[in-house]
């Protein structure tokens, strides 16, 4: 878990339950730039497609049955991880940022994201 995420966990706590083979996901926030140079804001439209398109978070929340048939490290709450795009449901409950959380199937999530030591 990072040391960031660890410090503002209590901002993330949700009333969401996973079940079955479910995990709850805070993608990414997106920016709100445009370009190499981030000096064009992006239309807020644009901004939501790509939101739903996002494809990196963090684990906020797994159910007991998640990852019951995987080998080796399983993802835990607070690994950052990379996800199928369009993975799963949008939910209505938001974080601080105003980011929808997203409940995907254990099987959605690709890698886990490790810092370098």
């Amino acid at each position: 878990m990072s040391k960031k995420f660890a410090e503002n966990w209590d901002k993330y706590q949700v009333d969401l339950i996973p079940v079955e083979y479910k995990v709850v996901i805070l993608p990414d926030k997106v920016s709100e730039k445009l370009g190499k140079e981030e000096i064009i804001i992006s239309p807020e439209t644009v901004q939501d497609m790509d939101q739903r398109a996002q494809v990196r978070g963090t684990v906020i929340a797994v159910s007991e049955m998640a990852f019951n048939d995987w080998v080796g490290y399983k993802p835990k709450v607070g690994d950052r991880v990379y996800y199928g795009k369009y993975a799963g449901i949008i939910t209505d409950e938001e974080d601080y940022n105003e980011v929808q959380y997203r409940i995907i199937n254990d099987k959605d999530i690709a890698c886990i994201i490790k810092k370098r030591a």
